[in-house]
């Protein structure tokens, strides 16, 4: 059964919560109340051990404490994968339906750049009220360091182009100070879910197999 969930003060009464749901978000909360690893993406196995983190492995990180068994933390396809798997016997609930969401839902977007995979990037909600959403998520958070690490140069006192930093560690220690993992900035309006960068596209609940 659910249950009604806790309101942002000054909000609406908040929306019904379900057990399994709270125990998502209570999870996703206090990872990101102690996690300290900066934004990266990588490949498996490295990405379940080096110090960097991105927001598939999060949710996966999330989701495998909580008890779920074989969910990928490759990448937000693979995962939207699964959520659809479960769903054909009814272990998972899927829906685009924004007035649906309760707290412990996964939520999916794409990307609104050039060749933006069609589902770009996950995270979990831990609170929600009548016209406010908020998710923790795991993001760059104003921070490429993955991407751009490899191809910054400037050119040094004699002239020459030189690479800016030797490593991604190197770049992460100089120009980034915010840990991958985060509370939204803001809240999200509820009735779009949509960002400069992303295009909400479905929020999945998944339940245990018991």
């Amino acid at each position: 059964m659910c249950k009604q969930g806790t309101s942002h003060p000054g909000s609406k009464p908040a929306h019904k919560t379900c057990a399994s749901g709270e125990q998502r978000a209570e999870i996703a909360n206090r990872i990101d109340d102690s996690d300290t690893r900066f934004y990266g993406r990588f490949i498996e196995p490295e990405r379940l051990t080096d110090d960097y983190v991105d927001c598939a492995e999060f949710v996966y990180e999330v989701l495998s404490e909580q008890g779920f068994s074989g969910f990928p933390s490759g990448d937000c396809i693979y995962q939207s994968n699964w959520y659809k798997n479960r769903e054909k016997n009814e272990l998972c609930v899927t829906s685009s339906n924004i007035n649906e969401i309760v707290v412990g839902d996964v939520i999916l977007w794409t990307g609104t750049w050039k060749d933006a995979k069609e589902y770009a990037h996950t995270g979990i909600v831990v609170q929600r009220s009548e016209n406010l959403i908020q998710i923790v998520n795991a993001g760059q958070q104003g921070c490429d360091c993955d991407i751009k690490w490899k191809s910054y140069k400037v050119k040094n006192d004699e002239g020459v182009e030189v690479q800016l930093y030797d490593t991604m560690e190197d770049c992460y220690k100089t120009s980034c100070e915010k840990p991958a993992i985060w509370k939204s900035i803001s809240y999200f309006n509820a009735t779009t879910l949509n960002s400069a960068n992303h295009v909400f596209k479905y929020w999945a609940r998944p339940k245990i197999n018991k």
